[in-house]
């Protein structure tokens, strides 16, 4: 509501104040009480979301801990971790075991034999290549562009969307030469299943060489190979064979299959030690000619060169050796760290030394450095003659619950696994459970206490909602066990094993909180694990009073955990007639239904899902029998909690959409006040408007008697 600006320009009174005034006291009066109560709900709105929150941790709490096997801990000792790492799960079993290590499951590694550099181009095809491989029978085929160096060939082998697990990278064994640097092809699972094998019938990538067909003699000037698409007039090559050092040379003229050569042989080439010819590397022609004291040239194709990298520049007159310090693929222009000596025509090559062109990526040019193996291993001696196999070092279904991670190979004696329940963590889950209940016990004690002195409760104090909660939580920690039976079962409730309840306290904070007597704890979980296990885990697991009368099978979802009365009937021969069930805290059975030999709860019912298998005993006609349906305390606070935070029919569901009601319909009956005070408003500013005119005219008339009185008396004393 905007505020009014109105004052008494005539009668001088400042109308705006007293119109504030009045609307003030108004809203004090009608407005905010309401206000005040909206708020009101809203303060327990938060305070039962906050209840709900520790709740639901409650719950997960509980839930972590509702059967025996998520209780229950074992511990796992290995007498070598350096050889064989151990843990165990829930599911495992004390006891002591062997295990003897025979083999290391391993990750097969493929090495090519290695070109010169990381960056030489390992396809100058003008065309695709490919490079296929296979992974564990699947076959991969890697496209290969045309400039592709040995580096960007591992990034497309492991970037591939297709690769099924294989990772590459080039290796440089540090060595120099022609081929120190090598593509590596390793895998990224192990098993003897995971082989890497090389196509070497689909595989086309491959380097550009010409195999000698004659011997080539010392002195010689040419040669002759069976493939000369490959080369080029002023190229610079290499000749070599098995037992002869390399020769570098020039290629002066290309004639059939004949290489002529600027110079001679200083050796001979034999084919039968498998004699070729390469081009020392990648290469173009030069495109238009050089002037001596140059220091670039123009090429056909600058992409093919590299900075760093040392080259050949020939023609007919000669050449000379050069380095690249700078590359210009836009005007196809290669810049060096020195000048030329001579000058070349536009015929020239311009040729990249690296270590050779011969190479090829075929599977014989890859050798195998690990190969794909699976672990294997021994267990209690089994199996005598063999061993166990499997595709990882880690192994968790070799010995129940207990996960093996393989290390190293056992030398003659075996290690030991010692495997033994873990009453530690056993002891964690417990005192968590309890720190999460006393969490939602101090908060409601809280909200629900009252100050004597200052004379006020909190703020879910006498809340019927609180009190509903706190009583069926209470219940939880304090009663027996469903199911569970004194005499009979060796623990029923929490104080048997050292969890009380704080009865008096100083504060009212502390009142009904969980208090845990340590050794009372440990000697419970020292002497009675199973019984402390079964107390806090037993998940609808059944017992029965009567040999003939025995427990079959219960529903976690249908039947309601606790002790039953059962009536069976049988005639002359055996056959049930009959059969009647009911809980023992009540006085009337129900009718069961009968299915062959079994008794079975009826739907909507506490016994629903329950099943009895019933035998004659040979002369009763009425047999009859107690059948408990247990449930640990872990299990029926969750179930309790389940009731309470449900999303549809859960108690603070309902109280949270009551509140909103109710906070919904204070909001709007403070929306009418709001729209009826700004009316009232209106009709004040209209009536003091009113006032104010009616005091202006009083005003002028008063002083027009003024004046006519003073008029008179000035006439009468002339």
């Amino acid at each position: 509501m905007s505020s009014i600006s109105f004052a008494g320009a005539g009668s001088g009174i400042d109308w705006s104040k007293l119109i504030d005034a009045e609307i003030q006291a108004r809203r004090a009066h009608i407005i905010t009480p309401i206000e005040q109560w909206q708020t009101s709900w809203k303060t327990k709105m938060t305070a039962f979301d906050e209840l709900a929150s520790l709740l639901s941790k409650l719950r997960d709490t509980v839930r972590d801990m509702d059967t025996g096997q998520e209780l229950r801990s074992y511990t796992a000792e290995s007498s070598s971790e350096s050889t064989l790492g151990v843990s165990a799960s829930s599911s495992a079993m004390p006891g002591t075991h062997t295990v003897e290590i025979n083999q290391l499951a391993g990750a097969e590694v493929e090495i090519h034999g290695g070109v010169d550099d990381a960056t030489t181009v390992v396809n100058n095809s003008g065309t695709s290549k490919s490079f296929v491989y296979l992974y564990a029978g699947q076959s991969i085929s890697v496209t290969v562009e045309d400039g592709t160096t040995l580096e960007e060939l591992a990034g497309l082998i492991s970037g591939d969307p297709n690769n099924p697990g294989v990772y590459a990278y080039v290796l440089d064994d540090g060595l120099g030469g022609a081929s120190s640097h090598h593509l590596v092809l390793t895998g990224t699972d192990t098993g003897s299943t995971y082989t890497i094998s090389v196509d070497g019938l689909a595989t086309t990538l491959g380097g550009d060489w010409g195999d000698l067909t004659a011997d080539a003699s010392a002195g010689a000037s040419s040669v002759t190979v069976d493939d000369v698409s490959s080369f080029a007039q002023y190229q610079a090559i290499i000749i070599a064979d098995d037992d002869s050092a390399a020769e570098y040379h020039i290629v002066d003229s290309i004639a059939a299959s004949t290489l002529n050569l600027k110079g001679m042989l200083g050796d001979n080439f034999s084919i039968a030690q498998n004699a070729y010819a390469s081009a020392r590397g990648i290469g173009s022609g030069l495109s238009a000619g050089a002037s001596g004291g140059a220091s670039e040239v123009t090429v056909d194709d600058a992409s093919r060169f590299q900075v760093g990298k040392s080259v050949i520049v020939a023609d007919g007159s000669g050449y000379q050796e050069l380095t690249i310090s700078a590359v210009d693929t836009t005007t196809n222009t290669l810049t060096f760290s020195s000048s030329l000596t001579n000058s070349y025509l536009d015929d020239g090559y311009v040729t990249q030394l690296e270590g050779g062109r011969k190479f090829t990526f075929a599977d014989t040019d890859f050798t195998q450095a690990q190969a794909a193996k699976s672990a294997q291993l021994r267990v209690d001696g089994y199996p005598p003659a063999s061993w166990i196999e499997r595709e990882t070092n880690v192994i968790s279904d070799a010995i129940q619950g207990v996960t093996l991670t393989l290390n190293g190979r056992t030398s003659g004696t075996p290690v030991t696994v010692t495997v033994h329940e873990d009453t530690a963590a056993v002891k964690e889950k417990i005192k968590a459970f309890v720190e999460a209940y006393n969490a939602v016990k101090t908060f409601l004690n809280e909200q629900t206490s009252y100050d004597a002195a200052a004379k006020t409760g909190g703020v879910l104090l006498g809340n019927y909602a609180a009190e509903i909660v706190e009583s069926q939580l209470s219940s939880m920690v304090t009663g027996a066990a469903p199911g569970f039976q004194e005499g009979t079962d060796t623990f029923t409730h929490l104080a048997q094993i050292g969890i009380h309840t704080v009865g008096q306290a100083d504060k009212n904070v502390d009142l009904g909180l969980l208090k845990i007597e340590e050794n009372q704890l440990d000697g419970a979980l020292s002497v009675e694990l199973d019984a402390v296990i079964k107390l806090f885990a037993a998940d609808f697991q059944g017992y029965s009073d009567s040999s003939y009368l025995t427990f079959h099978q219960a529903s976690d979802l249908l039947t309601t955990p606790g002790t039953y009365d059962v009536e069976v009937d049988f005639d002359a021969g055996g056959n049930i007639t009959a059969a009647r069930i009911k809980l023992s805290s009540e006085s009337t059975f129900r009718d069961a239904t009968i299915n062959s030999s079994y008794i079975v709860g009826t739907a909507d019912n506490p016994e629903s899902g329950l099943w009895v298998k019933a035998v004659w005993d040979g002369s009763s006609s009425t047999q009859t029998a107690t059948v408990r349906v247990t449930q640990g305390i872990a299990g029926a606070t969750a179930s309790t909690l389940d009731d309470v935070l449900g999303s549809t029919e859960g108690i603070l569901h309902n109280i949270d959409k009551s509140y909103n009601d109710v906070v919904g319909q204070l909001q709007d009956r403070i929306d009418r006040e709001e729209e009826r005070l700004t009316r009232w408003q209106e009709r004040l500013v209209l009536k003091y408007a009113r006032l104010e005119q009616l005091l202006i005219q009083l005003k002028s008339q008063l002083s027009w008697s003024t004046q006519t009185a003073s008029g008179i008396s000035g006439s009468a004393t002339s």
